[in-house]
């Protein structure tokens, strides 16, 4: 009697392909894998990050009700371990619940510190703000 191995090994196939999809997902990004382009769009406007390779990063801030825009550079690093990146001296642009704050158009002095994320099921790294719209790399 002959068994049919045909739909099994496309069984095989299709976990297989699931299982590397998600372990590459979820394999802890370095420096480089975290350097590039974010944008994380606001009721209120757009604000953009480019994290160069060299450590310095330049923010853009869009706001649809005036004609102006804000723009900054400075310097960031990514804590490996803790899964996060920080920005020092930047525009605060978002009070934490969606709002943009009187003072938006004042650099804040300090670090801003965003966890590293994977966005389900695309796997692109996101830069959390709690409440806020993630910063998604583009």
């Amino acid at each position: 009697m002959r068994t049919n191995l045909r739909v099994p090994r496309l069984t095989l196939v299709a976990e297989s392909v699931v299982l590397l999809f998600t372990c590459a997902c979820f394999r802890t990004p370095d420096f480089h894998d975290i350097a590039g382009n974010y944008v994380a769009h606001y009721s209120y406007g757009t604000e953009e990050l480019d994290l160069r390779p060299d450590g310095i990063f330049v923010q853009k801030v869009y706001i649809s009700s005036s004609q102006r825009q804000l723009e900054t550079t400075g310097k960031w690093t990514f804590d490996r371990r803790r899964l996060r990146v920080e920005l020092n001296d930047k525009y605060l642009v978002d009070d934490g619940f969606g709002r943009l704050p009187k003072d938006y158009d004042t650099l804040k002095p300090g670090v801003s510190s965003f966890p590293v994320q994977h966005e389900l099921p695309s796997g692109r790294l996101i830069l959390s703000q709690g409440d806020s719209p993630a910063f998604q790399k583009q």
